[in-house]
């Protein structure tokens, strides 16, 4: 078994996947592939990666393809691991390619669907953010309810307040909302329906939601919550950048807003 890495961005190329600059010549049957990636999840564990270029065919042709480059290739270098505000256990790392020869048997499909095998993996790659997101919600949800049966004050559990109960049952709604527009866009997917808007919308609200319910839930820990003796902290960390990988959540809205002026309601 192999694990793989996709790298798509770059020091000047987020959003804008057009914009990338890390380039693969061709020379006879090989393209030689020079550029640099960052922010690749599993860099340093990963031995295989699928590289976004622009490419130079010899008949002249140009634009954008995918390359299964291999860790031991000579000419890739991988950096050290960032030092991350939130999924410490995530290995991020950028990658350099020095004169890095791919067979040309290596391109992924052809070399013109790059955007369309980029586009596809991010989409169903946003299904799997929104359950990360969720997962992050739920335990959080789940603590906060915990804690507020059995933490007293003014001779009461908190949860007896409206002003805790409330926010609980605000938590809560948006889970399900959550739970239920992930669902959805898996069950699309799985019977290979088009996913796109879906996978935008559920990657946008779940990571929304979960960046609120953490920052509800470290709340109603009080103090307790602040302290990293408790997973609270960390919840509310690893759950934002579930708004900025696999595509920001303003690009999201920019998807789904696309869609739906396409026709797809």
């Amino acid at each position: 078994k192999s694990l793989m890495a996709l790298a798509i961005t770059e020091p000047n190329a987020g959003s804008d996947i057009r914009s990338i600059e890390s380039c693969a010549v061709q020379s006879g049957g090989n393209f030689i592939l020079n550029g640099s990636k960052i922010f690749v999840t599993n860099g340093g564990l990963a031995s295989l990666f699928l590289i976004a270029a622009k490419f130079k065919s010899e008949n002249g042709n140009t634009g954008i393809g995918v390359f299964i480059t291999e860790k031991d290739m000579e000419g890739v270098e991988i950096g050290d691991s960032e030092h991350k505000m939130g999924i410490r256990g995530s290995s991020t790392t950028s990658l350099y390619f020095k004169d890095v020869i791919i067979p040309k048997e290596n391109i992924l499909g052809t070399l013109n669907e790059g955007l369309k095998i980029i586009s596809g993996t991010l989409d169903a790659g946003r299904i799997g953010i929104a359950s990360q997101a969720l997962g992050i919600a739920q335990a959080a949800f789940e603590r906060a309810v915990e804690y507020s049966k059995s933490r007293k004050q003014f001779n009461r559990t908190i949860s007896s307040f409206e002003g805790i109960s409330f926010k609980l049952a605000e938590m809560a709604t948006m889970l399900e909302a959550a739970r239920l527009l992930t669902y959805k866009t898996a069950f699309l997917k799985d019977i290979n329906n088009n996913f796109t808007k879906e996978a935008a919308m559920c990657k946008y609200f779940t990571s929304k939601i979960a960046r609120k319910i953490t920052n509800k839930a470290l709340q109603i820990h009080g103090g307790y919550g602040y302290m990293k003796d408790l997973p609270l902290e960390r919840y509310y960390r690893d759950a934002k950048v579930c708004e900025i990988y696999e595509g920001t959540n303003e690009i999201m809205k920019l998807i789904i807003s696309q869609q739906i002026l396409r026709g797809n309601m």
